[in-house]
């Protein structure tokens, strides 16, 4: 078994946001409350940035050490007072600078606090282009904030003396507070809280796929595992609705009734050169994977083709398979009372149409042991059908179904999209391998929608015309030999002339469905010419071994 390794598509990606979506609102909304608890926890704290404003405002003038303005009176002129507007500047950055907040933090003796923490919230305005300058003040505390901007005021004389030789400031405003909510910040945060829990489950997705990767790309289980998949049926509820009968068959046959009858056509070509009676079981790597339900629609397609089949449930532990067909399983009709002698084969096999009968199993506290009595009751019944198929436990949980590689010839293995994890997948087929039965090929069951796409029907349709053109090609040589074909249950039989070609064509066609359906739906490996080639090349192969024995 190969493995080369599972890739990660930008579609599965996708498909894991849409499939934790309810995850990852949950913690947006997570993180969107608790930013909001957290703005609350802030408000009422008071320890928010910038809680409080602080403003004043002074006037700036050209006095000097004497006491008198530049003019050289004891009152400004015109002069002085456009000299002190082109000051304002200067004055501005004196009293920002680390000389003048310095000054201000050793008189106040404030702890903890640096020229920086200062600087960063004060702002000096100049108003109007005049000489009055507006100081904002953003600071933690009320009493503290003011305290510094009346400290600003009373020491610039001094200062703006000793740097500029000139000027003075006199006070407009005394220093007042205003308390700020900053609700802009909290909304800030709470958007910052909401995307982080949005990353979160976006994380949480990711890990998964990466950590534990499922079937998301139906494709895996050929590249990586090198297993056939027989056919792919969709996530269909109304199809396995457990109120309908499963025997019911509606008018226009669904999608997934076509994928069944595809994979029994498959599954019968593949056995066609083998002796019977063909004694199949089917397993899974985990439970709730609908293998159950795989192998009773599968019998079903395989008697539809006029071959006798016999449903057995091996499922010891959990035996369902009876209650799809049946509204009570009693013991008196039971592989238990079968191996227990207490009824006959005839009693203990219930027939379910013409050519399927069913063996069911009920619960009990000890389970019937997959011993040779046992295994020789089988055989005893399978001499009478074609086809005997068996629901076993999952091989992935117990190794109940490798006893059974002693009666049975092949093996086929159901896996659930988006169920069990690739490496348990893995594990199962290997120990099924190992047991050293082979694997008929995989059912892909619950296969969304999106991941089977939209067929174009016009390539579907060219699709079509040259499968029919190698069935022709094919059939070619068997006219030549002018072979004749009897009518049989595996099929209708052509005759040797060319216009007969198109009515085996039909005939295969017929036996999967209807030739409507046909021209719409995807063409895969088990559609109905698939059966003429299988036809044709057997018949071949038979005439070569015939030649060869002469």
């Amino acid at each position: 078994m190969r493995n080369n390794g599972i890739h990660i598509r930008i579609g599965d990606v996708l498909y894991g946001i849409i499939k934790h979506r309810i995850l990852i609102t949950a913690l947006t909304a997570a993180g969107l409350l608790i930013g909001i608890v957290l703005s609350g926890i802030s408000y009422l704290r008071g320890e928010m940035s910038k809680e409080y404003i602080i403003t004043s405002s002074f006037s700036v003038n050209t006095q000097t050490h004497s006491g008198l303005f530049t003019s050289g009176y004891d009152f400004p002129n015109y002069n002085d007072i456009n000299m002190a507007e082109d000051m304002v500047d200067a004055v501005a950055y004196v009293l920002k600078s680390d000389k003048m907040l310095k000054e201000i933090i050793d008189s106040l003796g404030l702890l903890g606090v640096t020229t920086k923490d200062i600087a960063d919230n004060l702002s000096l305005t100049q108003y109007n282009e005049t000489q009055i300058i507006e100081m904002s003040l953003y600071w933690r505390s009320s009493k503290e904030g003011i305290t510094i901007l009346s400290e600003i005021n009373s020491t610039a004389p001094e200062i703006l003396m000793e740097t500029l030789s000139i000027g003075s400031v006199s006070v407009i405003n005394e220093p007042s507070s205003k308390y700020l909510i900053g609700g802009s910040i909290n909304i800030i945060l709470w958007g910052y809280m909401a995307l982080l829990g949005f990353g979160l489950g976006i994380g949480i997705t990711l890990l998964e796929l990466i950590m534990h990767p499922t079937l998301l790309n139906v494709q895996d289980i050929e590249t990586a595992y090198g297993l056939e998949i027989l056919c792919e049926i969709a996530d269909d509820k109304a199809y396995f609705d457990k109120k309908k009968s499963i025997l019911v068959e509606d008018d226009s046959r669904s999608e997934v009734g076509e994928s069944f009858a595809s994979a029994a056509h498959i599954i019968r070509n593949r056995l066609r050169k083998k002796e019977g009676p063909h004694i199949i079981y089917i397993t899974s790597a985990l439970r709730n994977e609908g293998k159950t339900n795989m192998i009773a629609n599968l019998a079903i397609q395989l008697s539809d083709l006029e071959k006798h089949v016999l449903l057995i449930d091996f499922d010891m532990k959990n035996p369902t398979l009876g209650r799809l067909f049946l509204n009570k399983v009693d013991y008196e009709h039971s592989l238990n009372a079968l191996y227990a002698g207490d009824i006959t084969e005839k009693e203990a096999v219930t027939n379910l149409t013409g050519y399927l009968d069913i063996l069911p199993t009920v619960l009990e506290r000890s389970s019937i042991p997959l011993d040779s009595n046992l295994f020789s009751v089988v055989r005893k019944l399978a001499e009478h059908y074609d086809y005997v198929l068996m629901d076993t436990a999952p091989v992935g949980l117990t190794a109940d179904p490798m006893s059974l590689n002693q009666i049975a010839s092949d093996a086929l293995f159901v896996v659930r999209y988006d169920t069990a994890s690739m490496q348990e997948i893995k594990d199962a087929l290997e120990r099924i391998e190992k047991s050293g039965i082979s694997i008929l090929g995989c059912i892909v069951n619950g296969v969304q929608v999106s991941e089977r796409g939209i067929k174009n029907p016009v390539k579907e349709k060219e699709k079509i015309k040259k499968a029919e053109n190698k069935a022709r090609s094919q059939a070619e040589p068997l006219m030549d030999l002018n072979l004749e074909y009897t009518e049989n249950q595996d099929g209708i039989s052509p005759e040797s002339d060319d216009s007969n070609i198109s009515s085996l064509v039909a005939g295969f066609a017929g036996d999967s469905g209807s030739e409507t359906q046909r021209e719409t739906s995807e063409v895969t490996t088990s559609d109905s010419f698939v059966d003429l080639l299988f036809q044709a090349e057997s018949n071949q192969q038979n005439e070569k071994d015939e030649q060869d024995n002469i």
